[in-house]
Formats: structure tokens, C-alpha cells, sequence
């Protein structure tokens, strides 16, 4: 769960409604709505009174934002079986040339999850291309995962 599913079910769980949050925190309750419909997250200071006032920590708080991976190369450091399945929502030739400037252990981690591409073909039939096209690729793999 995200922030905005993690801030409601434990403002729920301690059955306080978006007002009284809002009044302990010094905020509208407006601000407590809009975080908990994904349209934005409050001021760190607010974060913390937050995790504070619902007596969690700021990791189960915000966990799923934590976990984002913004570096490509972070990838096969990932759990296999989660991550996975994401990258099977991108098109091949994303992948492909994701996997053209990639260290050899992230290549083996993503080739891993499609059997069915011969690569050097692959490789061979895109030919060179520019790194800008490079990055971008790995960048829609970062933002399939991140999802």
C-alpha cells in the first residue's frame, strides 16, 4: 500500500476522522483528503506529526514510496518474483534496448525473465543506437517497476 491507502486505513483503524486528523496536525481538512486521494503528500514536519499522532513508523508509512528504484542499475538486486511480471508489461524492443548499456548481471537478471527473445538477434536487428534512446528505454523499465 501506498501513502495514501496506509494514512487512511490507520486514521480509520483508530476511528479519527480527516477533521480531527486535521486539527491535530494544524492542517485543513482538505490537506488530510487530498493525501489520502494521492494528490500530494504533506511537509516532512507534517509527515512526522503524522506518524507521530497514528503511532507508526515513517518506513510502514511510506514504504511503497521508499522502495522506488531509480537506478537502473538496482534492478537485479530486486525480488524476481515481484518485479518480475512488471517488466513483462513493457514491449520488447524497450527491453531490448534497455538491456543494450546494462551491467552483464542486470542483462542475465531481465534476459532471466524473457526465455523467448534471443538477444544477439535482437541486439543485431536494432543495431546501434543512440544512448538518449538507451536511457529513455531504461527509464519506462524504471517506471514499469516503480509502479
Amino acid at each position: 500500500m501506498g501513502f495514501a491507502d496506509e494514512l487512511q486505513k490507520a486514521r480509520k483503524d483508530k476511528n479519527i476522522s480527516q477533521e480531527e486528523l486535521a486539527e491535530m496536525l494544524g492542517v485543513s481538512r482538505q490537506s488530510v483528503s487530498k493525501w489520502e486521494r494521492s494528490e500530494g503528500y504533506p511537509e516532512v514536519e507534517t509527515l512526522i506529526a503524522i506518524a507521530k499522532n497514528l503511532h507508526l513508523s515513517l518506513d510502514s508509512l511510506m514504504h511503497d514510496e521508499l522502495a522506488q528504484i531509480s537506478d537502473f542499475e538496482e534492478l537485479s538486486t530486486l525480488d524476481a518474483d515481484i518485479y518480475g511480471p512488471k517488466l513483462k508489461t513493457v514491449a520488447i524492443d524497450t527491453v531490448v534496448k534497455a538491456c543494450m548499456g546494462t551491467s552483464p548481471t542486470n542483462f542475465e537478471w531481465i534476459a532471466g525473465f524473457f526465455p523467448e527473445i534471443n538477444f544477439n538477434d535482437e541486439f543485431a536487428r536494432i543495431g546501434r543506437t543512440r544512448i538518449q534512446d538507451v536511457e529513455d528505454a531504461q527509464k519506462e523499465l524504471l517506471k514499469a517497476i516503480n509502479v
